[in-house]
This record gives C-alpha cells, sequence and structure tokens, in this order.
C-alpha cells in the first residue's frame, strides 16, 4: 500500500503510516467493536442546508431521535461554520451519511467530521486516537521532538509542542492565530511538530518528494501549511479526500451513494432514509451505462479526439488507454464485457493528458508526450490475456521549449513505418492567445529508434490562426498523407506524397467548430472525417469522405452537437459509426455498408444531468469481422473525479435505442 499512498499524494510517508492503521481502525464494514455505537438512526428531519455554487454535495444540520440516547441535533451547518468554514474543512466530497454504525460522518476537502448522538461532534484523531500504544504509533508521535521553537507561544499536548506565530526559523507565520480561529484543539488535535521547514534537518515528518519545503506544523488531524505572498498565505493541507480514497481502497467509493453528486436538499423534509441508515445497507449507484473501466482526476481522461484510445483483439477483449491524472492506465475488459480485470500503468514518468493507443497488425502501439509536453515517446509491444507487453520507450520527436509536444497522432504507412503527426502550442499575449504548428516524423527503420527531423506543415499565419482547441488528425492511404488541421473558424486539409511531407496541398473544407473536434478513419482506400462545423443553429456534427480520384466529397450535417464530443469508426463488414453528443446524452448514427445515407439519430447513453461531464469526451473502435463497435465517454460523478465508461454497441443495440428526446 506504501507506494500507491506515495503515488497518490506526492510522498507522505508518516502520514501514510498513520493513516493507514487509522483506517484499519474504523472500517467501514465494521471495525473494532468498542468503535461501535448502540445506536439506530431511523429519521431525522433538515433544520438547516448550506450548498456551495458549482459544488454537488450539502452541508446540513438534522434534529431527530433514537431509541437509546433519545433527542439528538447533529448540527453540521453551525459546527462547519464556527470551526473555521471553508478556510478549515474546504467543500464537502460526500454527503452526510452513516458510514459505521451508529456514526454519521461527512468527508471534506480537508478533514473528516464525526458525529455520535452521546458524544458529539469529533474529528479522527490520526495519529492520537487510534495509534497510540503501536509500535508505528509511539515511533510516529514522539519522532520530532527536536527542532524546538524558541519563540513566545504556548506548549500544548503530551508532547509539549509551540504553537507560535513564528517558525523554528523565525519566519512570523501567523499559526497560532490561525490554531484558534480554525477551532484549536478541537478541530486541529494537539500538535506534532512545531511550526518549521520540512527541509529543516532536524524534521522527522514531511513530503518525501515536495520541493518546496513550506513551513508545516503537524497536528494530530490537520497539517497547515505557510504561503507568503499569496491572497491565502495559511492553507490547510487537503487530506479529506486522501483519507476516503485509502479507506475505500481501489475507488470503491466511486458507486457508492454518499459519493455520488446529488441535488440540494431542502429544508423541512426527512433526510433521506438511504442516506442515514447507509451502514445497514450500503447502496452503489454508479452501475447504470457501461462498465466503469477508469478512474482520473482530469477532466481530459481520454482526450483527445484526434487520437486513438480504444482497441479490440478478437478472442480476448478490449483494450482502453485512459489518463488518471499522473499516468497513462491500460485496462482490460474481456469479451463479456464484465467488470475490469486489469489495468497497468504503461507510462514510464509522470504525464499530461493526450495519450493515444493504436493497434497496427497486431502490434500495439502506445504513444504520450512527458509532463511538460517537450518529448513524444512511443512503446510498442503486445498485449493477451489483459496484460501488456511493451517495450521500453523511444523518443520520437523532441524540443526544448515546453508544450512543443502538446499531443501526437500515428499513422502507419504502407512501408511498415509509422508516421507521426505532432501539434505544438505556444502561448502569446496579443491576438489569438496561441500559436500552433503541425509538425510531421516518420521513423527510419522498423527498430522506431531513430526518426526524420520533424517538418512543419502549417505556415505562420496558420499557427497565429490557432486556438487552444487546435489539433491535427493523420491518416495515410497508400503513398499519399491526409492531414485535417482546425484554425479558429475553418478546417484545412493538407495532402500530398507520403515521400515529400513538406509539399503538401492547401485545401479549405470550410468552416470549423468544437474543440479538438475531428477524426479520420481509413478503410479501404477511403478517408473517412467526422467534425464540427457550423450550422445555421449552433455546431453540428459533419461528414464527409476523401478518395485519391475523387478527392472530397461535399458535407453531410449529421446533428446538433457540442464541444468535446466527437468519435468515429468504420468496422470491418463497412458500416460507418459516427457518435457525438451533449452534456447529458451521448447520440449516434450509423451509415450501413452499400447505402449512400445515416440512419436516423439514435441515443445510444443517457447520462443523469448531476453526472454529466463539462465534456462528454468519446472514443470508439470496432472489433474486426462484426457489425458492432466498443464506445467510451465519461462522466463525473463527484467534485473531483471523472469516470470512463464503456460499453460494446451492436446494429441491433442501435436500433432498439430510443430517439433522442431533445
Amino acid at each position: 500500500m506504501g507506494d500507491r499512498l506515495r503515488g497518490l499524494i506526492g510522498g507522505w510517508y508518516w502520514l501514510a503510516i498513520a493513516v493507514t492503521i487509522f483506517i484499519a481502525a474504523c472500517e467501514p464494514a465494521g471495525g473494532r467493536s468498542g468503535l461501535l455505537e448502540d445506536v439506530r438512526f431511523d429519521r431525522a428531519s433538515v433544520t438547516e442546508v448550506r450548498r456551495f455554487p458549482g459544488h454537488a454535495y450539502n452541508i446540513v444540520s438534522l434534529r431527530g431521535s433514537t431509541p437509546t440516547t433519545g433527542i439528538y441535533e447533529a448540527d453540521f451547518v453551525q459546527y462547519f461554520e464556527r470551526t473555521g468554514g471553508l478556510e478549515r474543512w474546504g467543500h464537502p466530497i460526500s454527503e452526510l451519511f452513516e458510514e459505521r454504525p451508529g456514526v454519521l460522518v461527512q468527508y471534506f476537502q480537508s478533514g473528516v467530521v464525526e458525529y455520535r448522538p452521546h458524544r458529539g461532534f469529533q474529528v479522527p484523531r490520526l495519529w492520537n486516537e487510534f495509534i497510540l500504544g503501536s509500535e508505528s504509533g509511539s515511533q510516529l508521535a514522539g519522532a520530532e521532538r527536536a527542532p524546538s521553537n524558541g519563540s513566545p507561544g504556548e506548549r500544548l499536548g503530551r508532547w509539549g509542542r509551540k504553537i507560535s506565530n513564528f517558525s523554528v526559523e523565525g519566519e512570523e507565520v501567523g499559526f497560532a492565530e490561525a490554531f484558534r480561529r480554525l477551532g484549536g484543539v478541537m478541530t486541529l488535535g494537539y500538535p506534532l511538530s512545531d511550526a518549521r521547514r520540512d527541509s529543516h534537518p532536524q524534521a522527522r515528518l514531511g513530503l518525501l518528494d515536495d520541493k518546496r519545503k513550506p513551513v508545516r506544523q503537524y497536528f494530530e488531524g490537520a497539517v497547515l501549511e505557510w504561503h507568503p505572498g499569496t491572497a491565502f498565505p495559511i492553507r490547510v493541507v487537503p487530506l479529506g479526500s486522501w483519507i476516503r480514497d485509502i479507506r475505500y481502497e481501489t475507488g470503491e467509493w466511486i458507486e457508492l451513494l454518499p459519493f455520488r453528486r446529488t441535488v440540494e436538499i431542502k429544508v423541512g423534509g426527512d433526510y433521506p432514509a438511504e442516506l442515514l441508515r447507509f451502514a445497514e445497507n450500503p447502496l452503489r449507484v454508479g452501475a447504470g451505462n457501461g462498465v466503469v473501466v477508469g478512474i482520473g482526476t482530469h477532466p481530459y481522461a481520454i482526450a483527445y479526439h484526434p487520437q486513438g484510445h480504444l482497441i479490440y483483439r478478437e478472442g480476448d477483449g478490449w483494450y482502453s488507454l485512459l489518463y488518471d491524472g499522473v499516468s497513462g492506465v491500460l485496462t482490460f475488459v474481456s469479451d463479456g464485457v464484465g467488470a475490469v480485470q486489469r489495468s497497468e500503468v504503461v507510462t514510464h514518468e509522470k504525464v499530461g493528458p493526450g495519450l493515444a493507443l493504436y493497434d497496427w497488425d497486431g502490434v500495439v502501439h502506445v504513444m504520450y508526450a512527458d509532463l511538460m509536453k517537450r518529448r513524444i515517446y512511443l512503446r510498442t509491444g503486445d498485449v493477451r490475456g489483459g496484460e501488456a507487453r511493451l517495450g521500453e520507450p523511444v523518443v520520437v520527436a523532441e524540443w526544448h521549449d515546453e508544450f512543443m509536444a502538446y499531443l501526437a497522432t500515428e499513422a502507419m504507412g504502407s512501408d511498415g513505418l509509422p508516421r507521426v503527426l505532432v501539434r505544438s502550442y505556444q502561448g502569446v499575449t496579443m491576438g489569438t492567445g496561441t500559436i500552433s504548428h503541425l509538425w510531421l516524423t516518420n521513423a527510419l527503420d522498423d527498430s522506431f529508434e531513430d526518426w526524420t527531423d520533424p517538418i512543419r506543415i502549417t505556415t505562420q499565419a496558420d499557427a497565429e490562426r490557432a486556438t487552444a482547441g487546435t489539433s491535427g488528425s493523420l491518416g495515410v492511404v497508400g503513398e499519399r498523407i491526409v492531414i485535417v488541421f482546425n484554425m479558429a473558424d475553418e478546417l484545412m486539409a493538407f495532402v500530398g506524397s507520403v515521400d515529400e511531407p513538406g509539399g503538401l496541398v492547401r485545401e479549405s473544407l470550410g468552416g470549423a467548430a468544437g474543440i479538438h473536434d475531428h477524426i479520420l478513419s481509413v478503410r479501404d482506400g477511403v478517408v473517412h472525417l467526422a467534425y464540427h462545423a457550423p450550422g445555421k443553429h449552433g455546431t453540428v456534427m459533419a461528414f464527409r469522405t476523401w478518395t485519391e480520384d475523387g478527392g472530397w466529397s461535399q458535407r453531410i450535417d449529421l446533428a446538433a452537437t457540442g464541444d468535446h464530443a466527437t468519435a468515429m469508426t468504420v468496422d470491418e463488414v463497412g458500416n460507418v459509426w459516427v457518435f457525438f453528443g451533449t452534456g447529458s446524452s451521448v447520440r449516434m448514427r450509423v451509415r450501413r455498408v452499400g447505402r449512400d445515407s445515416f440512419d436516423a439519430e439514435r441515443c445510444v447513453v443517457n447520462i443523469n444531468p448531476l453526472e454529466a461531464a463539462s465534456y462528454v469526451w468519446l472514443g470508439a473502435a470496432q472489433p474486426a469481422g462484426k457489425n458492432e463497435t466498443g464506445l467510451l465517454w465519461t462522466q463525473r460523478p463527484a467534485d473531483d473525479r471523472w469516470e470512463v465508461r464503456f460499453k460494446v454497441i451492436g446494429l441491433e443495440d442501435f436500433d432498439a435505442a430510443p430517439l433522442c428526446r431533445d
């Protein structure tokens, strides 16, 4: 567990020990008998509600009674406000619920609050209450008897650490005032260290991977940080979401009712019984549409549309590549499309969004950029039975400046060598705000160790008309390269010989809209293009094709759509599947093989409006030789998490799907 904890929050070593033991002491599924309460919450009325705009959880005050304790008042709203409010706790990340028998709990960004009818409010003492007396607990509690603070202040607790407005190094940090303002011992607990920098040679508690080394003071239930020169110089480290992630391992909290986004609760009614009696019947509500294949902390979990994210191996199953907020994760779902059987990190260092997954004649290609977007990496190998066997990463292209390797797409040439299209991104202070170029490179041999120097495809005028939502789609048809590039309001195509990438012919495809919203798919010598275009009443999903003999076809408008909602594939039979959507639905149209027109628009996924992500995002791929395809999309079940869902859709499913409501 230690490695996973350090990966989640940047290397908290001592805190990891503390919280791990704390969790073992109070598991939701049972726990030590001494911590359980002989209380039954039958009913409770809501007397006050606090809800923050843009956030999906309520803070409530309840009045109720139990057979063993009589009338109780769980006044979470007043407790929250009188103990520092947002400064101490941050926003709520769960609803109030009975996590263990007789214990009402609410998770916040910076802590967890518990209420027991005959004890009142308590903040879990991560060190003092649960681990003192154990070997590791004793080591932790006594770990930092030095350095000692010589500045004025008050010594508190059994370890005699000092609460002062000055750090050990003499910097005025204001922690004593913050300690009183944020509830003191009642909400922070007793100090385990004096205020000092984590870099102090005698400091024992700290963030191993944190290069900033700010002034911190460690308490039983919280950690204070000092950030001079900012609007909020004193901050409480956000331990609440970390505790939640550890207490509910493998992300199981994501499907539990208290952690799903909820509507506003009204004063005067009964509090939801499924939350008040949750310990008796833990309710899972996430298993609606499809299978959850991944959970991430970034909305661009399956960005971007021009890139591939999903492949299928006949007789094996489905593989999807997603960004979890730190790494690229490859997940596997078998042919039976049950739960995820396996997931593994396939990036060798910390990365940002914009990962790509391809299958070229049975060889898997995983492509990604480093975190600062200076280098494009490629790993190749095989997948089978849910396991990836990939070689070491090779550098495809490299620049000195950041964001020059912002995202990349790949296409395989008839010579068996990949072509890679890279979109660079440069911020400017005037004009559109960005300068974005496209660059093309290819491997020199089948070892993929050496690549040509990137050739710039776009002109400076093109780059200056770019936006933050600019990218390029790439296809190779025989000896021809086809590239599409979206500028502020125009879609530009570049077509020419694979042997002369610097001499591609430009052609305007008319108006463009959306954010990265275009994608190419090549099948049997035909380039299929789906993209967002301006329509009479907003953005529409458009479609056209390209052939070497006929060039570009006329644009076909399929339906209205929203940003970041583009996916397309052509299955082995020849059916063209185009997906698009809004924040609360995923729609599709299909052009069946042998037909000139698309079938009517159908809704294949309806998303709970409460869980609609900021963007739908979509990724699709097809199984060989079948009239069906796979679909990836995102939902936002919690304020700080996005989930990637997967579904297999066949022509029979399409025919049975309802027409869209709006």
